[in-house]
């Protein structure tokens, strides 16, 4: 919305946040039934709970850096914890994934087919359980498992662990090109359109968020939004991805290299 000034916004990420991080203590079951596209604020208020259940229709993502943003509500906790890198090129890229791809990342807990699920929230609301029963909703969701859903597409580990484990965007770019495959270039391309900034920032944000606890890292997402907001590309970013639709974003900078350790860090400053 044009009208909401940074405050506003800042506002509005802060009680996102907040829901995110109770979320993730809540002393009872918490049952999140995921399908189709879930992303951003969806993973939000899904991936944190103790019952994440998926069905074979997911396409899971956090593509903030494709609107200048950042990937937020928690999630580099998770991602930077990812083996051979697939953190960090999930969330730079933005790329989605499907669910058994998910379910094998830990992402979610549990395929069920996606004809299934009316069925197992009826039987979960009907089922009488004791508030803090994880077990018996577990055994629950099990009943309808389906694990051994397809798998649409395998992510190439060898191709993530050698190309994205560096320290910095500049090296992740020239592994890239210099693989030279067809996945690699595509995977350059995509990077090349993303936000220098949120790439650089994101890139930051795993590095420091491995060692951080969930509280931790939800409480640095919230000082990169609000830094985010008093600057040009996530307004820039939603402008060409949602308002005007032209897929032409300006970043500025637009240079990789004219983003430098100073501009991050500012990301990463504590009250």
């Amino acid at each position: 919305n044009k009208h909401l000034s940074a405050d506003d916004l800042s506002d509005y990420f802060r009680l996102e946040y907040a829901i995110n991080l109770l979320i993730a203590h809540f002393k009872k079951p918490y049952i999140a039934l995921t399908h189709g596209i879930t992303m951003g604020g969806g993973i939000g208020i899904s991936l944190h709970g103790s019952h994440c259940v998926a069905a074979e229709n997911l396409r899971w993502a956090m593509p903030e850096t494709l609107i200048g943003f950042f990937p937020d509500v928690g999630a580099t906790y998770y991602l930077s914890r990812l083996p051979n890198h697939v953190g960090t090129y999930l969330a730079l890229t933005g790329n989605a994934i499907d669910a058994q791809t998910a379910l094998q990342l830990g992402l979610v807990k549990t395929c069920v087919s996606l004809e299934n699920f009316d069925t197992l929230e009826k039987k979960l609301t009907e089922t009488p359980f004791d508030s803090n029963d994880f077990d018996a909703v577990t055994k629950v969701i099990n009943q309808f498992s389906a694990n051994d859903l397809d798998v649409e597409k395998i992510l190439p580990i060898k191709e993530i662990a050698s190309t994205f484990c560096f320290s910095t965007i500049e090296e992740i770019l020239n592994a890239l090109s210099s693989l030279n495959t067809v996945w690699s270039q595509e995977t350059l391309s995509q990077l090349l359109k993303r936000s220098p900034t949120s790439l650089k920032v994101a890139h930051h944000q795993l590095h420091i968020a491995k060692a951080k606890t969930i509280d931790e890292v939800i409480a640095m997402d919230f000082r990169i939004a609000h830094t985010m907001l008093e600057h040009h590309d996530f307004y820039e970013g939603v402008r060409a991805a949602v308002i005007d639709k032209d897929k032409n974003p300006k970043w500025k900078p637009r240079n990789i290299v004219d983003v430098t350790d100073e501009v991050v860090s500012l990301y990463f400053l504590e009250e």
